[in-house]
């Protein structure tokens, strides 16, 4: 009986320890060949400011199905473990506040990472997630639209007015608390620095200043467009659909086709722009786009006549339209 209650505690002893050495500091003295070194740890905030902590680290000698164990410690608290089985060198902390310092580790097998530690963001403190120049056109028709800024408030609750700066000149005020984003329409140069940053102003007037955030409007070289070219249509009079075949125009960032195409004298018509993706091909690799004419009503004894034309869409503009083309369908 002795026996097998000293087996029954050594049982409940060894399966501790294994709980407890999985995700514990304690172990860096172990033995064992290095199996590499944990290199590169940084700490680095989210566009929540304080919302979450995301680690990153390197390991170059890492092998195949390897864990780390991630742990943190709050101010000067004790680490514990955060996670024991993160397989990927990154891991994202959620579980943070605002104005709070975290401290962090990693460890795989008999290899300790630096401790890094970072300090959240205070809470009414804007951070710029976006700031970008929308540009529309190439080459000399280019325009610039606008300056659109996105920023995060850790919380809006206590939020009075944002105050938005363009090279530190006041140029709007928003007064609702929930709008976290402004587009500067006034004209623009191109090749210009613009620098820009947001003010948070409390309920109490306390203000808090985001970080500046500079953009510089460039303007897009124009890019040759092949006009395409309608090479054949047929048509199907039993299911009323008709055909309509494009010259392949070969192009890495071509993703719509836009067309415009009607019977004559029937005053009916499609005008749509198709997804290539959506486009099926010939033997020739010519692009066929599928009309359906199956609510039109054909009169007897006439010829119907389909006037079409078709361009491209390619990186994000449209080329010129496609001639005329005129096919006997039905």
């Amino acid at each position: 009986m002795k026996k097998i209650l000293f087996l029954l505690m050594l049982v409940s002893i060894l399966a501790t320890s294994t709980l407890f050495t999985s995700c514990s500091k304690d172990d860096e003295e172990d033995g064992g060949s290095a199996i590499g070194s944990i290199e590169g740890l940084t700490a680095s905030l989210s566009t929540w400011n304080g919302h979450s902590i995301t680690l990153t680290w390197a390991n170059p000698g890492k092998k195949l199905y390897l864990d780390y164990s991630i742990y943190k410690a709050e101010g000067d608290g004790e680490f514990e473990c955060l996670s024991s089985r993160n397989a990927d060198e990154s891991i994202t902390d959620g579980k943070t506040e605002f104005e709070t310092t975290y401290r962090y580790y990693v460890k795989v097998e008999n290899m300790v990472s630096d401790t890094v530690s970072l300090t959240t963001g205070l809470k009414y403190q804007p951070y710029l997630n976006s700031c970008y120049a929308q540009v529309n056109g190439e080459a000399e028709a280019a325009e610039i639209q606008h300056i659109f800024l996105e920023w995060t408030v850790g919380e809006t609750e206590d939020v009075d007015e944002y105050e938005i700066y363009r090279d530190e000149n006041l140029i709007y005020t928003e007064t609702k608390n929930y709008e976290t984003e402004f587009r500067d329409t006034e004209s623009k140069s191109f090749d210009q620095e613009y620098s820009y940053k947001v003010v948070v102003v409390t309920n109490e007037g306390q203000r808090y200043e985001s970080l500046e955030s500079a953009v510089t409007p460039h303007r897009p070289d124009a890019v040759s467009r092949e006009v395409p070219e309608i090479i054949k249509v047929k048509s199907n009079l039993t299911d009323k659909t008709i055909e309509i075949y494009l010259s392949d125009v070969s192009n890495s960032g071509l993703d719509l086709i836009g067309f415009y195409a009607e019977l004559e004298g029937l005053n009916y018509y499609w005008e749509s722009d198709t997804k290539v993706e959506d486009m099926g091909t010939d033997e020739e690799g010519n692009l066929i786009l599928k009309l359906n004419a199956d609510g039109v009503t054909l009169p007897n004894g006439q010829t119907i006549w389909l006037k079409s034309k078709v361009r491209v869409h390619i990186d994000g503009g449209w080329s010129d339209w496609s001639d005329w083309n005129r096919s006997f369908v039905f």
